[in-house]
C-alpha cells in the first residue's frame, strides 16, 4: 500500500534550494519535487522513480533537469532519478513498518475501547 504521508519539514519552503527555485520563478520545479516525494512514499521506493512516473505528473525532462541542478534529485539506474537524502528524512526500513503497524494496532484497540466493537464490524 505504501506510505499515506511523508515527512515535509516545515522550513521546507525556506531550504535553500527551493528558495533559489522559486527566486528564479521555477515553481513548477518545486511542485514536481513535492509530487515525486508523494509517488516514491506511495510507492515505498526508498526515493528511486523512474522516467516514466514523471509522465504521470506531467513533468518534462527540462524540470527533472532543473530539479537535478538544484540537487534535489540525483540520477539512478536506468533512466531514473532518486531524491536526494529520501532516507534521511523518510521511513524506508522494516522498523519503520514495524512501528506503523504497531501504531495502526494500538489504534484500533483505542478504536474498540470507545466504541464496543472492533472497527472492522461496521455495518
Amino acid at each position: 500500500m505504501g506510505l499515506q504521508w511523508i515527512r515535509l519539514d516545515t522550513s521546507f519552503p525556506d531550504h535553500p534550494k527551493i528558495m533559489d527555485l522559486v527566486d528564479n520563478n521555477q515553481h513548477r520545479v518545486v511542485v514536481a519535487h513535492i509530487s515525486m516525494m508523494c509517488h516514491v512514499g506511495k510507492t515505498e521506493s526508498d526515493g528511486y522513480f523512474s522516467e516514466g512516473a514523471l509522465r504521470r505528473y506531467a513533468i518534462t525532462k527540462k524540470d527533472a533537469y532543473a530539479a537535478t541542478d538544484a540537487g534535489l534529485w540525483i540520477p539512478a539506474r536506468g533512466n531514473g532519478f532518486e531524491i536526494n537524502d529520501w532516507a534521511g528524512h523518510n521511513p524506508v526500513d522494516e522498523a519503520a513498518k514495524a512501528r506503523s503497524e504497531k501504531a495502526k494496532r494500538a489504534a484500533e484497540k483505542r478504536w474498540r475501547n470507545q466504541n464496543g466493537r472492533d472497527p472492522h464490524d461496521l455495518d
